[in-house]
């Protein structure tokens, strides 16, 4: 989990631009372990009493798991059946994208972004790519293809 200490220590910088005569700098850290929505105000007090402060809300976000969008040229046909293959990547907290596999659900392995994959033998198959960042978070999508045998006399059967 990625741990958020600096976005305090972000605003502490940001809040204590000015010095003044003798001033001491205090920077606070903290380190916020869960998602979620936090109130920090920093108040200041100077050697005659007078008090500043100033609150922010600071947004939280987990780790969040890459998004997957997968297209197919075609997701039905007789066989033997070609189907391009194309997934998209992103991270939504902007990870790198470490690992990515496609499994076609009959033994195919592929371990790029656009594959062409030829399915020979009738049948439904969920084809899946998965994609891991470099927090581990993984997610996963599916296809099914439906593959027929090749038609005799007009029908087609699976």
């Amino acid at each position: 989990m990625k741990k958020f200490g600096w976005m305090l220590l972000v605003l502490a910088a940001m809040l204590m631009t000015a010095t003044v005569g003798n001033c001491v700098e205090e920077i606070a850290t903290h380190t916020y372990d869960v998602a979620g929505e936090y109130t920090v105000t920093l108040t200041a007090t100077d050697e005659h009493g007078g008090v500043s402060s100033k609150t922010i809300t600071i947004n939280v976000r987990g780790n969040e798991a890459p998004v997957i969008n997968i297209v197919v040229d075609k997701s039905s046909g007789i066989a033997p059946l070609t189907v391009q293959f194309t997934a998209t990547v992103t991270d939504p907290d902007g990870d790198a994208i470490v690992d990515y596999e496609w499994n076609f659900g009959d033994n195919g392995i592929a371990k790029t972004l656009s594959p062409k994959h030829t399915y020979t033998t009738a049948g439904n198959y969920t084809s899946t790519f998965r994609a891991t960042d470099s927090n581990n978070n993984t997610s996963e999508k599916s296809i099914t293809i439906i593959v027929q045998n090749e038609s005799v006399g007009g029908c087609s059967s699976v």
